[in-house]
C-alpha cells in the first residue's frame, strides 16, 4: 500500500502536478503576454464592433513594484495589465442618452526577482457597439493602463494615465516604479 502511494506521488511530481513551483503559465513570464479583449456574459454576444476611436500606441514599458513600507522589491507577484478604453453604450438603464462604459484588453505576468515586469508596445484601437444619433461626437477613447497586483493580503491596482504614457514615449524612457501596499 505504501509503495503504491509513493509511486503515485512520484508520478504526480513528474507530471508537475505536485511541485513547489508556480504553474508553468506563470513561471519566468516577466514579459507580459499578448493582451486579449475582456468580455463576460452577454458582453461576449454583442458581435462585431461598429464604431472605432483614434488608436493609441502604448509604448514598451518596464514597471517595478516595491513594498511601500520597506522599499524592497515585490518578487514573484502576479500582475494583470489592462489597457482601458470607454465607449458610449446605448440603450443604458437610467440614462436616456446612453452612458460611457469601460472595456479593456488585458495580459498577465509575474514580477522577476527585482520586482519588475516588461510590457511590450501595444496599439489599442478603442471600439464600441453603438453607432447612432447619440454617438455623434462621442467616439470610443483610450483612457489608461491599469496595473493590478495580487499581494499576499489583497488585490490592488494603479493607473498610468494617457498623459504619462505620452510623456514617457516622447522621452524614450518608459520606466515606472510603483510603491504598493494593502492600505
Amino acid at each position: 500500500m505504501i509503495r503504491i502511494a509513493v509511486a503515485a506521488i512520484m508520478i504526480l511530481a513528474l507530471l508537475g502536478v505536485i511541485s513547489g513551483q508556480a504553474p508553468s503559465s506563470l513561471t519566468n513570464s516577466t514579459v507580459c503576454g499578448a493582451p486579449n479583449e475582456n468580455c463576460m456574459g452577454a458582453e461576449c454576444e454583442r458581435g462585431e464592433p461598429v464604431i472605432f476611436g483614434k488608436p493609441f500606441l502604448v509604448p514598451k514599458m518596464k514597471i517595478r513594484l516595491l513594498d511601500k513600507h520597506t522599499n524592497k522589491p515585490l518578487a514573484r507577484i502576479e500582475v494583470t495589465v489592462r489597457y482601458v478604453w470607454e465607449w458610449l453604450e446605448y440603450p443604458y438603464p437610467e440614462h436616456p442618452f446612453g452612458a460611457w462604459s469601460e472595456e479593456s484588453y488585458s495580459a498577465s505576468c509575474v514580477t522577476s526577482g527585482d520586482g519588475s515586469i516588461e510590457i511590450a508596445e501595444f496599439n489599442v484601437v478603442p471600439h464600441g457597439w453603438y453607432k447612432g444619433k447619440f454617438s455623434l461626437g462621442h467616439k470610443p477613447r483610450f483612457m489608461n493602463v491599469a496595473v493590478g497586483y495580487h499581494l499576499p493580503k489583497c488585490y490592488t491596482y494603479d493607473e498610468i494615465e494617457r498623459a504619462d504614457l505620452n510623456k514617457c514615449r516622447r522621452s524614450g524612457k518608459c520606466e515606472f516604479t510603483l510603491k504598493v501596499s494593502c492600505e
